[in-house]
């Protein structure tokens, strides 16, 4: 269900920029059903992508600025990162990097059989594509730092929640302490027996 937000961070990196995924999946309107490619275009457009939701067809895919966001399967979405007349490359945040022969790649991405060309043509098959093309406005956003966890971002939080962790460690103080009694009292009641 990642797999929207997944595919536009890796086009992101591959223009030099770093987004978080779940700064992504929120930006995109993530639900249990995953994300649409209406909400993977409108969040590639916050951000400074210049984006083009289209339906098309394998030769016109050939001259299409790659990467690009394909849907795939009917209910995922993939990054195509090489094309050739024989094979594919994409890369799919389920499985990695895969190469597909063209008629593999065809099974996989088309939607559309049977369609009518604007030439008048039967029998063409076409898939959906969302080209992305990044705007001088994308290398002027700041991007998200990686924040790596760190003690001082631990003590930080700990600070903001003092009240409540004085409290926690009270109640260990005082069940650490009512166990040492019952110990204690457990042995004053069997040594006598015992002896």
């Amino acid at each position: 269900m990642d797999c929207g937000p997944t595919c536009l961070r890796m086009i992101s990196r591959h223009c030099g920029k770093h987004y978080n995924t779940d700064t992504l999946r929120q930006m995109t309107g993530f639900s249990k059903q995953g994300t649409s490619l209406l909400g993977i275009s409108d969040t590639a457009e916050k951000i400074g992508f210049r984006t083009r939701g289209v339906k098309i067809l394998f030769e016109q895919l050939d001259r299409a600025p790659l990467p690009c966001t394909l849907h795939w399967d009917q209910y995922h979405f993939v990054v195509l990162t090489k094309l050739t007349k024989r094979i594919a490359q994409i890369a799919d945040p389920a499985k990695g990097v895969i190469t597909f022969s063209k008629v593999d790649f065809l099974n996989h991405w088309i939607s559309t059989h049977n369609t009518t060309s604007s030439n008048g043509r039967p029998g063409e098959e076409a898939g959906i594509a969302l080209l992305l093309e990044p705007t001088p406005l994308f290398y002027e956003l700041e991007s998200q730092k990686e924040h790596k966890l760190s003690w001082g971002v631990v003590l930080q939080y700990l600070r903001s929640v003092k009240w409540p962790l004085m409290q926690v460690f009270m109640a260990f103080i005082v069940t650490s302490l009512m166990q040492l009694i019952f110990l204690f009292l457990t042995q004053s009641i069997v040594d006598p027996v015992l002896a």
